[in-house]
């Protein structure tokens, strides 16, 4: 949940959606990679 908040956050702050939507494309995958990770190292797994 806070990869996602981070990731509207940073959207909305730094103005990335405006000026190329592949780049908020690629945002928004990195985000949902980076948050999945996370959760792979921390060993907190939802689906099992």
């Amino acid at each position: 949940m806070q990869a996602g908040l981070l990731t509207a956050y940073l959207l909305k702050a730094l103005s990335f959606g405006r000026h190329s939507s592949i780049r908020e494309i690629a945002l928004m995958m990195l985000m949902a990679y980076l948050s999945y990770m996370l959760s792979e190292v921390l060993e907190v797994h939802i689906v099992r």
